[in-house]
């Protein structure tokens, strides 16, 4: 008998059964380290849901297996507590700018100012789409991609 393992670093997470939709092998998700950093993965292995017992009460989870995509940002972790994001939706070919550079209008809605040249800013209305990452995708007149936007210092 021989047994192989792998160095590749993974992470083991259980989904509720009720999500486990968001869970497809190839898929990519985000791992939040203990560390404060966060990394990207890629699924790969989704198990058949099982019962365990948490805290006394039983419930069903699905088993994922999550290999890591950049080894190096989990470092000499091991046996750590992390934590998973799963995409629920994802959109391709948006304009998305830093949370951060969201205003709340006077009247109503979203805008954001847009750096028209050096003394110059414009703000326009925006409509908010997905959010993910510290991004958030926007649509609105006048935007184009490769624009500025103002984004306040902390």
């Amino acid at each position: 008998m021989l047994k192989l393992s792998s160095l590749r670093k993974v992470v083991s997470a259980q989904l509720k059964s009720a999500n486990q939709a968001v869970a497809k092998v190839g898929g990519d998700v985000t791992v939040d380290l203990p560390s404060g950093k966060t990394t990207t993965g890629t699924i790969s292995g989704v198990g058949a849901p099982e019962q365990v017992d948490q805290s006394g009460q039983k419930t069903v989870v699905v088993p994922v297996t999550i290999t890591l995509d950049h080894l190096s940002d989990a470092g000499a972790l091991q046996q750590v507590s992390v934590l998973v994001d799963f995409p629920t939706a994802s959109r391709k070919n948006v304009l998305t700018v830093p949370v951060s550079a969201l205003i709340a209008l006077p009247d109503g809605g979203y805008g954001v100012e847009v750096v028209r040249d050096a003394a110059r800013t414009e703000t326009i209305k925006v409509e908010a789409g997905l959010f993910a990452g510290g991004f958030v995708e926007v649509t609105g007149d006048r935007l184009a991609a490769g624009q500025k936007v103002v984004v306040p210092a902390l």
